[in-house]
This record gives structure tokens, sequence and C-alpha cells, in this order.
């Protein structure tokens, strides 16, 4: 019999929802239903949805209340959460699921998930407890008064924020200075972080009191521009047991509960591995880990419903967006030997099949 289990989609990328829908709706366990902030019609006319429901999840005292009520009305037993609010709302309600009987995936301490959204916060654990991080400084009062103690060049990012926006790659004083005009400092303070030349990698972990029990880690295949800190098209899916144990050490420190996507950064010149932060939520290349045989959505839901979580570890392979995978064919026409290890299985095009009213709706932005 299928578990029904209520997706919080929350205010979540369309693309994340429907990576999420995907990964759970494949296995045939689960009758899917989902509560979207707006009218995503590309979410309510999946294949893999049997119930949608637009409410406003702007936080009040309400709002888990009416989730609660959803699910006893509609006999849901579970509830996944998608982005950071959703993830933060479950957190903060913890003991009110519980006693309304209804079960949640695996969740840090409301401390622990703050600090990890913080980049400021992280910044200060990492040196506090002695993790590899590139040089930072958490700015707390006026810009301008540190440009003497950094050197550039330099990248500035906010605190808070997900998938590259408004981080910023500066060479020098006049682009810092021409940045930090637009920015308000007071309502999202800013950090500044040495240039580490090297190359981008992230590790996918699903956590038990701090153990990793199943993980995955990509490397971009195509370095982008330093300018450039949107997320990566083409990826491949690593092994590497020094880069794991640096992940399981700060894993370990933070008692980490659940999954999370660490980014980090190579340093080419000193071979070593710098932790740059934490997403505490599922993350953009979902199906890229359900394609070499790891699904964190149904290891999320199997573990606490179950008991079980499958220890299947194939860590290794390619993912591309279809974008990606464009770009990779535009580029063989002129060398017809360019990157042949990726083939079209390697993206989302055969997945897309299977839900095709949602991407057609996707791909018109509905």
């Amino acid at each position: 019999m299928r578990v029904k289990i209520l997706i919080l989609g929350g205010t979540a990328p369309t693309q994340l929802i429907l990576q999420v829908l995907y990964c759970l709706g494949k296995t045939n366990k689960f009758t899917l239903h989902v509560i979207c902030h707006n009218d995503s019609y590309s979410v309510k006319f999946s294949r893999w949805v049997s119930a949608f429901w637009r409410i406003s999840l702007e936080p009040s005292p309400e709002l888990m209340d009416r989730i609660i009520s959803i699910c006893k009305q509609n006999s849901i037993p579970f509830i996944l959460p998608v982005n950071i609010n959703m993830f933060h709302l479950l957190i903060c309600h913890k003991k009110k699921i519980s006693e309304a009987g209804i079960k949640t995936i695996r969740l840090p301490t409301k401390e622990i998930y703050e600090l990890a959204n913080n980049k400021k916060k992280i910044c200060y654990f990492l040196r506090e407890n002695n993790l590899p991080h590139p040089h930072t400084i958490c700015v707390d009062d006026d810009l301008i008064s540190h440009l003497e103690r950094v050197n550039f060049p330099l990248i500035i990012k906010p605190s808070f924020g997900g998938g590259g926006h408004g981080i910023k790659f500066c060479e020098d004083k006049e682009t810092f200075l021409q940045y930090t005009k637009t920015f308000n400092q007071e309502i999202n303070p800013l950090i500044l972080q040495e240039f580490v030349p090297g190359y981008n990698l992230g590790v996918s972990v699903y956590c038990v009191d701090g153990k990793i029990l199943q993980y995955t880690i990509q490397k971009e295949l195509i370095q982008k521009d330093k300018y450039d800190f949107t997320p990566s098209k083409i990826i491949q899916f690593i092994d590497d047991s020094t880069l794991f144990d640096v992940v399981q050490k700060l894993m370990m420190n933070l008692n980490w509960q659940g999954v999370a996507h660490i980014d980090i950064r190579y340093n080419e010149k000193t071979g070593e591995y710098f932790i740059l932060e934490i997403n505490p939520r599922f993350w953009g290349s979902l199906l890229g880990s359900y394609h070499i045989g790891v699904n964190f959505p149904v290891i999320c839901c199997d573990d606490i419903l179950t008991g079980e979580i499958n220890d299947k570890k194939k860590h290794t392979g390619y993912y591309c967006t279809l974008s990606g995978y464009v770009s990779l064919v535009k580029r063989r026409i002129k060398d017809n030997r360019y990157m042949m290890d990726v083939k079209l299985t390697d993206s989302p095009f055969f997945d897309y099949l299977k839900d095709p009213l949602a991407r057609f709706l996707q791909f018109l932005k509905i």
C-alpha cells in the first residue's frame, strides 16, 4: 500500500520541486500531495501529483495548524519539505507535528539549522572548529573600513541566499566599491572571502547523528568564468576519500541530521579542499544523484517510515542539464571527440519524457 506524503514546495523553484516529485514518484511507493505558495501549474499537472493546494506560506501562527489540518483531512501521515523556509517551519514545530501523530524527515535542531543557513555564522563555526576554509572576513560594520585588511581579487557574498545569487567576484577596489553601493548591509550582512584558484565541488549527504550514511561527490567538468557563480551544467560524480573525511568531520561537529549539500573549493596550488558553505535543503542536482543510484528524497522517507536506508553505493558517473548537453553537442560539431563519455542518457531528457505535461508547462514558465 502506498504511503501518502505531503510535499511542502513553498517558494522553491519549480525545477527543484519537479525533481523531488520524480525521485519519489518513480518508486511507486508513495502517493504525493503538494502545497505551493503560488499556482505552479507545471507542478499541479505533474503525473506524480494526486492533489495540489495553493496556500500562502508566509510565516504566521496559523500556518502550521493549516498544514496539519490538510494532513488530517486527507489521512496524510508524512510531511516532506523542499526549500529552506519549509525546513525551518517544520523544525520550529517539531513538537506540534509529533503531537498530531504526523511524521516528517530527520531534521537538525533549530540552532544548528540557523547556523548552517547563515554564511556568516558558518564561517565563524569553521574557524572555531579548525575546519578548512578560505580566509574570510565577516563584516559587522562599515565595509569600507575593511579595505586595508583584504587582498584582491576576492569574493563578496551575502550571509543569506542560494543558487549563486548576490555573489560577486571583485578584481580591484573600484569593482568592490561599485558593488557595495547597491547592497543593504543591514538586511543581509556581507562576507569578504579570498579567491581560491581552482574548481568547485559539491558533496550531498544524508546523516544520522552526524554520521554520513549516504553521499555523492560532484565535480564541475567545465570550469565556469570566474564571474559566474550559478550551478554547474555538466558534472562528474567521483569518489574521493580525502574530501569525504573533510565533510564527515564537519557534519560530526554539527551533529547533523538529514540532508544537506556542501559547497567545496579545491585549491589547485596547494591541493587543499576548502569548505565554502552549507545548503541545508534539497539541491539542484538531485536527479544527478538519482542517476547514479542515490535517491535522497526516498532515503529521507524510508529512514523514518521503515527504518531502512538503501546502502547502494554507485558513486561515479556523469550528469548534465539539457542546456549543458546542447552546449556539448555544439562543441562536438567542431571537435567530434569532445567529452564523448557524457551521453544523452546522462541528462534529464528521458526523465522529462516521463512527465511531459509538467515539463512542457515548465518550459512555458506557467
